[in-house]
């Protein structure tokens, strides 16, 4: 069923400041975290996406996009960045910038082939000119990747925005989507691992596992395919329940942004946690229910122990048995792991005899 998009879906991350009821949750240093605004169904083009990126960090610079559609050239296209790639990532990716005859090249770091790249904003500019061919007719296109929400948005939204194309790229573009979504979220049980590698030989079959965006792209098409069994749509339920709005996603990744700062000031609280994976899923699950280190401080003090770890208890566990929100899901670590780690730290510390003080983001607990 085709028909035109509606104002209230054609948003651009412009907007996100200008929406009130937004703009009301972003105040000063506190924030909400992000409501689950999702794509009514509709006829829209689905198209997989993947990014390859400098790094694995929000202020990534793009080295590859690619992207899916059935009936469509599957879109390749490598960026040149204006930074040399973190060797980790090289690795993983095998790209890399060199100097080559004085000038800076993209290469294949297994092949040592150089690779035909451009920069940036031409980039992002064939990459729309691929999306309005696969658009169609449609109403308009949605975007939908694997763990998209963490990386690849962030790195997509900040780059538009370099180059003044927001408004011409959701023009196009109604929303993004996260394949993790569903299997994460409804899933869990039936796959022990989650990455895009392991579910498609799971579901699919075997595949030569590789970091490549345009074969990644074209991976997470097939997978959704054969798990919802047909052609993808915003009609499949398990699909359409992780597609966001632009703006939603606006916001999460400057919600987000500010949880990494904050983060940083968690480090003194599981300093005495040697497993690193339980040391940052604590501080990312209270960071998501509101509590940052200052804020913990203040309530350890004026709460006193005991009172403090029934409050942060009934948070956790409440958080934890309740978590059907995808962009706000926390992690596996149980509720009583991070009340233990983290009256330990405060043991440790001797908070209750520390100067009390006003925390600067607070964060309102259920009464």
């Amino acid at each position: 069923m085709g028909g035109r998009i509606s104002r209230e879906q054609l948003v651009t991350s412009r907007r996100l400041r200008k929406e009130p009821s937004l703009r009301k949750k972003m105040n000063g240093d506190f924030m909400f975290p992000p409501p689950e605004e999702t794509i009514r169904p509709g006829d829209y083009a689905i198209v997989t996406w993947d990014l390859e990126t400098t790094d694995r960090h929000f202020d990534d610079l793009i080295c590859q996009i690619g992207a899916f559609c059935p009936g469509h050239n599957t879109f390749n296209q490598y960026v040149l960045p204006t930074k040399v790639i973190n060797h980790e990532a090289a690795g993983k990716i095998h790209l890399q910038v060199v100097v080559h005859e004085g000038r800076r090249v993209l290469i294949d770091t297994v092949t040592r082939q150089i690779l035909e790249s451009v920069e940036e904003q031409l980039a992002l500019q064939r990459f729309m000119g691929w999306l309005y061919s696969a658009k169609g007719n449609h109403a308009g296109v949605v975007l939908i990747s694997h763990s998209t929400i963490k990386l690849d948005v962030p790195v997509l939204l900040q780059a538009l925005a370099r180059h003044k194309l927001e408004a011409k790229f959701f023009e196009l573009v109604i929303g993004f989507g996260d394949s993790f979504g569903p299997f994460s979220m409804e899933m869990r049980g039936q796959f022990p691992v989650l990455s895009l590698q392991s579910l498609y030989t799971a579901i699919v079959g075997p595949r030569a596992e590789q970091h490549d965006a345009a074969s990644d792209a074209e991976a997470v098409y097939r997978l959704l395919e054969t798990a919802f069994g047909s052609p993808l749509s915003l009609n499949i339920p398990q699909l359409q329940r992780y597609c966001y709005t632009p703006r939603v996603m606006a916001y999460y990744v400057e919600w987000k942004r500010r949880l990494i700062e904050k983060a940083k000031q968690m480090k003194p609280l599981v300093a005495h946690i040697t497993n690193w994976k339980v040391a940052g899923g604590i501080k990312w699950d209270l960071l998501t229910i509101g509590y940052d280190y200052s804020t913990l401080t203040f309530r350890y003090q004026t709460l006193g122990e005991e009172r403090f770890v029934a409050e942060l208890r009934y948070q956790m566990h409440w958080k934890k048995q309740n978590d059907i929100c995808y962009l706000t899901h926390t992690s596996e670590i149980d509720a009583e792991t991070i009340v233990q780690g983290v009256l330990q730290h405060f043991r440790n510390l001797g908070a209750e005899r520390m100067p009390l003080q006003q925390p600067v983001y607070q964060y309102q607990v259920a009464n």
